[in-house]
C-alpha cells in the first residue's frame, strides 16, 4: 500500500519515471517504512541467532526515528542518493533526493540494462520501492544502506576451522542428496547439520573465499600495514589454497594462522578487512577487540580505532577491558582540549590522527539487564562497574599488604 495520490502514479510513463513528494506525502511513507522493517526485522531474529522461535516469541523491536525531513539527507559514498532494487520484472535504479528549499522530494526509477528475454517493465509497478528507497534515504544515518560487517568473538575458529566447516557441510549435501535420489529419508542427515548465528555465518563466508577476495587492495591498506606493523610484527597475506597466512618481519618463514600467536589469531580477520574488503563509511562491530591481547596491545587497538573512526568509519565495540575504556577516554580528552591536548598527544607518543572528541563517542552500559547511557565530555568516560572492582581490588591489596607485609 501507498499514500501516495493516485494522480501521482498515473503521471508516471517510461519516458519520465520520476515522481514528486511533498513533506505531507513524504511522512505517512516514512511511519510505513518503519513499521515494514520492525516487523521484518522482529521476524528474522531467531534466523539471526540461530535459534528456536519460542525464544523470541515475546520479543518486540521498536524504532523511534524522526519522519520529518529537517535537513539533506546523507548520501552514499559510491553513487549519490542510489540504489539498485531487484523485483520480478528485473533490477531497477532508484535515485532519491530532498529539495528543502521547495519541501520537495524527487524520486527517479529506471530500468538497468536487460537481455531480450527479459519481460517488459513499467515504472508504476516500482512505485512502493520507491517511496520506501526513499524514505530510506531520509530516515537512515548515511543513505539507503550503509555496509556493516561483524568480527564476532569467535573469529579465532573461525580462522582457524573454516575450510573443514566448509568440507564437513559439502560432504553433508552430498550425503543428503544421495539419500533423497534413493528414495530415502534425508531428516536425520538433515538434523546433523549445526546451525550459526548471522555474524559466523558471514564470517565463514568470507573465511572460505580468501583467495578470491584477495585480488585487489583498497584504499584502506595503510590500516591494514599499521596493525601489521605496531601489532603483529609482520604480514597476514591469503596462500593461494585460500589459507590466512603470517610472515614474520625479516623471515623468509609463512606460517599458518592456526601456527601463531593468540594476537595474531585475534586480528588477522581485521587486517584482511582493511587491506582487500573495507569500503568507505561501513559500519564495523568488533565484539571484544581486545580478545587475548596484553594490556599494552589492547592500548594500541584503541589508538588503532580512534584513527578508523577518523578515516570514516562507523565503529561499535563491545568491551570488558579497562586497558580499553580509558585509552578511548584518554584519546576524547585530549582530542577535546584543542592545541594543548595535540601538544601534551605529540609528548606521549600518541598519533594526532587518533585523537577523538566528545561528539565522536558513544558509550553505554549494559548491566543487568539494562542499557544505560554514559556521559562523555572533554574529561572522558568512565565505566562505573569496571572503576568499582578495580577500587575494591586496590583497597583488598592495600589490607592484603598491611595485614601480611607491612
Amino acid at each position: 500500500r501507498t499514500s501516495v495520490p493516485s494522480s501521482a502514479v498515473q503521471s508516471l510513463t517510461p519516458e519520465k519515471p520520476s515522481l514528486i513528494l511533498t513533506q505531507e506525502q513524504y511522512e505517512p511513507l516514512a511511519a510505513q517504512l518503519v513499521e515494514l522493517a520492525t516487523a521484518k526485522v522482529t521476524e528474522d531474529l531467531p534466523g539471526v541467532f540461530a535459534a528456536s522461535r519460542r525464544f523470541f516469541e515475546a520479543s518486540r523491536l521498536r524504532w523511534t526515528v524522526p519522519v520529518r525531513v529537517t535537513a539533506s539527507p546523507s548520501k552514499p559514498a559510491n553513487e549519490p542518493g542510489a540504489a539498485i532494487y531487484t523485483t520480478p520484472r528485473g533490477p531497477w535504479l532508484v535515485r532519491g533526493e530532498w529539495h528543502r528549499s521547495q519541501n520537495e522530494m524527487l524520486v527517479e526509477i529506471s530500468p538497468l540494462p536487460r537481455t531480450k528475454e527479459d519481460p517488459e517493465t513499467d515504472p508504476r509497478d516500482l512505485l512502493s520501492t520507491a517511496a520506501h528507497a526513499l524514505s530510506w534515504l531520509c530516515v537512515a544515518s548515511r543513505g539507503i544502506r550503509a555496509e556493516t560487517t561483524l568480527f564476532p568473538a569467535e573469529r579465532l575458529a573461525v580462522n582457524l576451522f573454516a575450510r573443514e566447516l566448509a568440507a564437513s557441510r559439502s560432504e553433508l549435501v552430498e550425503e543428503v542428496l544421495a539419500a533423497d535420489e534413493k528414495g530415502q529419508d534425508a531428516a536425520a542427515l538433515i538434523r546433523r547439520a549445526g546451525r550459526f548465528p548471522l555474524p559466523i555465518r558471514d564470517s565463514l563466508s568470507v573465511a572460505t573465499r580468501l583467495d578470491v577476495l584477495s585480488r585487489r587492495e583498497t584504499t584502506f591498506a595503510d590500516l591494514a600495514a599499521e596493525l601489521e606493523t605496531s601489532l603483529l610484527g609482520g604480514a597476514i597475506r591469503a596462500s593461494e589454497h585460500g589459507e590466512l597466512h603470517f610472515a614474520p618481519r625479516d623471515s623468509a618463514v609463512s606460517l599458518p594462522v592456526h601456527m601463531t600467536a593468540s594476537v595474531v589469531k585475534s586480528l588477522a580477520s581485521l587486517v584482511f578487512y582493511f587491506r582487500y574488503l573495507a569500503r568507505p563509511g561501513a559500519f564495523l562491530i568488533i565484539d571484544e577487540p581486545e580478545l587475548n591481547l596484553h594490556p599494552d596491545a589492547q592500548r594500541k587497538v584503541a589508538r588503532f580505532l580512534g584513527k578508523v573512526v577518523n578515516r570514516g568509519f562507523k565503529v561499535m565495540i563491545s568491551t570488558h577491558s579497562d586497558f580499553v575504556v580509558r585509552e578511548l577516554s584518554h584519546l576524547v580528552m585530549l582530542g577535546h582540549a584543542g592545541d594543548a591536548g595535540r601538544s601534551l598527544a605529540q609528548e606521549l607518543g600518541y598519533d594526532h590522527d587518533a585523537l577523538l572528541t566528545p561528539d565522536k563517542v558513544g558509550a553505554w552500559l549494559f548491566n543487568e539487564g539494562t542499557a544505560a547511557r554514559i556521559p562523555v565530555d572533554g574529561t572522558g568516560f568512565g565505566v562505573r562497574t569496571i572503576d568499582d572492582e578495580i577500587s575494591h581490588m586496590n583497597a583488598d591489596s592495600q589490607r592484603i599488604y598491611a595485614r601480611l607485609v607491612g
